[in-house]
Parts: structure tokens; sequence; C-alpha cells
């Protein structure tokens, strides 16, 4: 279930099962509506956010994943608040929000990004497709012309483009990414203080898990699909995050997020390595609730 709603989120708080919830960003308000970028909602608007805090405030528990214990604890209106990726918007209009309800929640940091301001792969190939003014692309890798001529025509080309690369294999994606689009020969920049773009700096990290409700966790190095990845490739992606949560953001990582998170995204020798590193717990983006807990599986609702 995608929580898109106040009915949706009472109905998953009301639950017997532990509700751990995904957002991703923050906004100060709406997008245009002629534009695609955040048209898959990742970003949501600050009024509708405090909305749902508010409500989960008022009618349930925060709880933190350091207070899960076992699986036959009872969890019925406790809930948990995370954040994937690292963005700015989760310190700007966030924060005051989760602070004024006294809201504690982890963010999940992709290092390479946060480290250098990167935008994502696919937010890049986003930015090029939306500010394209042509009606039709043609692709030499794909060997296929696709229609871009209005914003439905764009969405359908980067939903084939987000399921594509998401098939992939041993593939960095943010190389991917950079090919594609001199194959479209588009341009995107790799770094943006937009509040849809723009991430955390160490700085504000620091700054934030110094107060009693953030926490940070892992969320690989460069935002690639672990389960994707060989042996050597997913273990860098893990240690250099861990490697730089701790020298940049004086950070011990106990917790950790799966890029994109769906069932193929990680497996069992990943997880046998998060636990060689010590870490205590790792989340997925699967949508369905769970009766009984795994802590390196743990399933969470996306909310938008």
């Amino acid at each position: 279930m995608i929580v898109n709603n106040i009915e949706k989120l009472k109905k998953t708080l009301y639950s017997n099962n532990l509700s751990i919830y995904l957002f991703h960003g923050v906004i100060k308000k709406k997008l245009d509506n002629n534009t695609v970028r955040n048209y898959n909602k990742k970003h949501i608007d600050q009024k509708k956010f405090e909305k749902y805090i508010k409500f989960l405030s008022n009618n349930g528990e925060a709880i933190t994943l350091n207070d899960i214990e076992n699986k036959n604890q009872k969890f019925k209106k406790k809930f948990i608040i995370t954040f994937d990726d690292g963005f700015y918007n989760n310190y700007k209009y966030a924060l005051p929000i989760l602070q004024k309800y006294k809201v504690p929640h982890i963010i999940y940091l992709t290092t390479n990004y946060v480290d250098k301001n990167l935008i994502s792969w696919i937010d890049r190939i986003d930015i090029a497709i939306n500010n394209y003014k042509g009606k039709f692309i043609y692709s030499p890798y794909f060997k296929k012309e696709f229609k871009l001529g209005n914003k439905k025509n764009k969405i359908i080309f980067l939903n084939f483009v987000r399921n594509y690369c998401k098939s992939l294999k041993k593939v960095d994606l943010n190389k991917f990414a950079e090919m594609l689009l001199k194959d479209l020969k588009l341009k995107s920049p790799k770094t943006s203080n937009s509040d849809l773009d723009k991430k955390l700096d160490w700085e504000h990290v620091i700054k934030m898990s110094k107060n009693n409700l953030t926490e940070f966790g892992g969320h690989s190095h460069n935002h690639n699909i672990l389960g994707h990845l060989g042996e050597t490739q997913y273990v860098d992606e893990i240690k250099k995050s861990i490697i730089f949560l701790k020298k940049k953001g004086n950070l011990a990582t106990k917790h950790y997020s799966y890029p994109e998170g769906f069932k193929s995204s990680f497996n069992d020798k990943i997880i046998n390595f998060l636990i060689k590193k010590k870490i205590k717990t790792s989340v997925t983006t699967l949508l369905n609730n769970q009766n009984k807990i795994f802590l390196y599986k743990l399933n969470r609702f996306m909310v938008i």
C-alpha cells in the first residue's frame, strides 16, 4: 500500500503490525502541474507533511529502530519515520515539523551524493527530459524513437528508463545515466541547490546528529542497487558508505537502507556482510506490512 491520505495512514497505524513510513523529501509547496519533476511525488509539500506528522503524533507513539527488541513485541499504534537519500530539504522543511511534534526519525544517507552534493542518476534524466522541447527523441542505444511531446509521454518514457535501469546487473547506474544522456544528446547538471536536488552537507549532518531526534544510517555510496552488483562492487559500496559516515559525519552506522529496496535489491550474502559490519537493522521499500519482524528485511509504507 502506498499511503497518500490520512485514511490510509490511519489504516496502517491501527493495524497490529509495526508501521515504518518512508519519506524522501519535503518541499515548501506543490510544484507547477506542467513539470515532470517530482511526478512520482517523492517530495511532498510541507503542509501535507505536517498533516501526516500531526496525525501520527496525536494518535500513535513514535519509536526508533533501536526500540525494536524482538519479533514478539506489540506494535499497534507504534510507528517509525524514515527518509532515504539525504536531501537538504529534510533539514530545511521537515526537521522543524518533526521537532514541533517531538518525533524521532532516521535519515539514510547516500554518502557520495552528500559528499559532493550530487544529483541522483534518475533525477538527472528527469531534469533533461523535463527541459526537452522536442516532440520526439531517438535513442541509438535502444534503437528506438520515443514520443516526448507532452507531460504524459515524458512520464511514460521516464518510467521506461527507471524500469530498465532497475533491471541492469553489475552496472554503475550513475555512469549509465551519463552514457544515456550522451546517447540522447541531452545535458543535465551533476549538482544543484534546488529544493528537489540539494543534499545535506556534512556540517548539517553533524549538527542534526547532536539533537535528540535525528539519527543517520547508510544508503550505499553511489545509490547503486546492491543486489544487482557483484560481490566486490557491493562490498565497496557498503564499506565506503560506512567509512564516510564515520570520518566525515562522526557517525557509527547501526542501520541501513537498501537502495531502491525491492526484492532483488538485497540478498542473504549482502545481509551477512551488513551483519559483519555491525549493522543492526536494514529497511526495504517493500510495501506490504509484516506479521513477523526480521531485522534485515523491514518493510515500509511509502508516503506521498
